[in-house]
């Protein structure tokens, strides 16, 4: 069909034709199978096919598509609705799209996007953080990104979430990369994940996750419970002693970490770092790092291993009895006789390394027994 230029009113053209449509104001145009290129100047409701279609509305709009994959254009509210093709959508303001599967790229000013099992590029344009927008996307590789507040739930894929003020972020068990700005609250599965927050709370699964906050923020998973300011943590599992544990590792900043109900393994930070480390109800091991660390046994047996890697930390065992064990790279309990390095001082035990290492033993006056100190981590 040759390309036409008409005038506002409501259109129906028939299938399998290829139409080139130009609208001088509103419109409501129903077009079936086919590649057609649709120009509205005004406001437009506008059906298409299956084709690969070209759509542009100048005002308000709400577009249907197929599976063709299209590229839509509305400059103000809009609604777009597709299917399974590689859609291109742009909506200039607030918009409810809702697509299938297929590879989308969408960006909008602002609203509601749900798209299905694609690798979809999103992405909200909304300046300010009191604007929300909510995305909900399937199992594929999908990048999405909110310039303000929103909410936002992916599947199982590999992808990338950003949100610049406030968020709520619910992932599968996929490896997700997830910064929020502002408060936040995060939950995700059993994936390898990479988060960055503000501040908020923050649930973890069972996969090796990386944690960081510039602000305060609750973290919760399988290891325990922590609590991070102005740092990071690693939480995950590990072998240890040929089991594999739960794990906790404060990276940096100021962590205070809670060990759950299972055997686990709690490490201090770097240097800088102010770590507090508590015992759970099962058999735990603590490592000490190269930064301030304070140790707190849980219920049952305790093991307090400290490394020449990491060495120079400061650090002190609030309940150490002589049930607990040592474990000092290195040595034993008749070196560190004969080399001086334990004292009793202040109604406390000091033992003080070669590196600069330090371990206070709090309210522990008895004599360390060489049973204390274990030879091999």
């Amino acid at each position: 069909m040759p390309a036409v230029t008409l005038p506002s009113g409501r259109y129906n053209y028939p299938g399998g034709q290829n139409d080139t449509i130009t609208i001088n104001g509103d419109a409501t145009i129903n077009s079936s199978n086919g590649t057609d290129s649709i120009d509205v100047s005004g406001n437009a409701r506008i059906t298409v096919g299956t084709g690969a279609d070209f759509v542009r509305v100048g005002g308000a709009g709400t577009v249907a598509v197929g599976n063709g994959g299209s590229s839509v254009s509305i400059g103000g509210a809009g609604a777009v609705t597709g299917g399974a093709g590689a859609d291109t959508i742009y909506v200039g303001g607030n918009a409810t799209i809702s697509e299938g599967n297929g590879n989308k790229s969408i960006t909008i000013g602002g609203g509601t996007v749900t798209v299905g099992a694609g690798n979809d590029t999103i992405r909200v344009n909304n300046g300010s953080s009191s604007v929300a927008a909510s995305v909900r996307s399937g199992a594929g590789n999908d990048s999405i990104y909110i310039a303000g507040g929103g909410k936002v739930t992916v599947g199982t894929g590999l992808d990338t979430v950003f949100i610049g003020g406030a968020g709520t972020v619910s992932a599968g068990a996929g490896n997700t990369a997830i910064t929020v700005v502002g408060a936040a609250a995060v939950t995700v599965g059993a994936g390898r994940d990479s988060i960055q927050v503000g501040s908020g709370s923050i649930s973890v699964g069972a996969g090796l996750d990386t944690i960081a906050a510039t602000g305060l923020a609750t973290v919760v998973g399988a290891f325990g419970k922590a609590t991070v300011s102005g740092g990071s943590i690693e939480t995950g599992t590990t072998v240890l002693g040929g089991k594999t544990i739960q794990m906790g590792m404060a990276l940096s900043g100021n962590v205070t970490m809670l060990g759950g109900s299972k055997a686990e393994l709690l490490v201090g930070g770097g240097i800088g770092t102010n770590v507090s480390l508590r015992g759970g109800t099962a058999n735990d091991t603590f490592w000490g790092g190269q930064g301030n660390t304070t140790m707190s046994g849980g219920t049952k047996t305790n093991t307090y291993e400290f490394f020449a890697s990491a060495a120079g930390g400061h650090h002190v065992i609030t309940n150490f009895t002589g049930k607990s064990f040592l474990y000092l790279e290195g040595e034993s309990l008749a070196s560190l006789q004969s080399n001086h390095e334990i004292a009793v001082s202040g109604g406390n035990t000091v033992i003080t390394l070669d590196d600069q290492t330090t371990i206070t033993l709090q309210g522990f006056t008895s004599d360390l027994k060489a049973s204390n100190i274990k030879t091999s981590a």
